[in-house]
């Protein structure tokens, strides 16, 4: 009886042991990060800060006045005050802050060859924002882009509809600074204007670590995007 008893609990050991070892392996067949996106537009003690070039294009018929702190390039901070911002002005404004201020959660499986990222929209201090300078309601919100490696396809699954894309009809090219490449710029066009976008890399990462902006050269993982309008930044890392 003992003998049967002793044995049952040494089974369960070593099916533990197995099943732990079994998580650990697939732990280690997967990367996770996670970034944030934030708006370069912020919004501090009733006023809209952002550069010129923003105003410029969002708000071309606003007159932003430069900070005291300016200096004197292109690209000076300037403000506004909110109550500025009406009607369709505003509507344009909470957009804008609403859809450039995400985290994303990233996992790379090194195995399928393939890159999750859960993006989602609940970020409190926004929605502080919202209520207290604009009366609006913020609405938490979630959707899914898969980039398939193999298949060389991205697809954007959102609540009520999804889409897919060829890598091809994404690629953007990495303009490197020098031959280290860990910075660069890349550019991205829309119908009214061309950005010239400043990326930054870290030769410690897997070149699988970024974001749905598809690099046809990325060398190494993405640490920053720094666009006019957004900065989207690496927060952790864990290989």
């Amino acid at each position: 009886m003992k003998k049967d008893k002793y044995l049952f609990f040494a089974l369960i050991f070593f099916n533990f042991l197995f099943s732990q070892e079994k998580i650990d392996k697939n732990k280690e067949d997967k990367i996770y990060f996670t970034y944030l996106k934030k708006s370069n537009y912020r919004i501090k003690d009733s006023n809209v800060y952002g550069d010129s070039l923003m105003f410029a294009i969002d708000f071309p018929y606003l007159k932003p006045r430069k900070t005291k702190f300016s200096n004197d390039s292109l690209n000076s901070e300037f403000f506004l005050p909110v109550s500025s911002f009406k009607n369709e002005n505003k509507t344009k404004l909470v957009g804008i802050l609403y859809h450039s201020n995400e985290q994303i959660e990233g996992v790379y499986d090194t195995k399928k060859n393939k890159t999750t990222l859960q993006i989602k929209r609940d970020d409190f201090e926004l929605k502080n924002l919202f209520r207290t300078h604009f009366n609006e309601n913020y609405q938490k919100f979630k959707y899914t882009i898969i980039l398939d490696y193999n298949k060389q396809k991205i697809y954007y699954k959102y609540p009520s509809s999804s889409y897919s894309f060829n890598f091809s009809e994404m690629f953007k090219k990495i303009e490197y600074n020098d031959d280290t490449f860990l910075e660069g710029n890349y550019l991205s066009q829309t119908k009214e204007y061309i950005q010239n976008n400043k990326v930054l890399f870290n030769n410690k990462l897997n070149p699988k670590i970024g974001t749905d902006i598809i690099f046809s050269n990325q060398k190494f993982g993405l640490i920053k995007i720094v666009t006019v309008f957004e900065t989207v930044e690496l927060l952790t890392e864990n290989n």
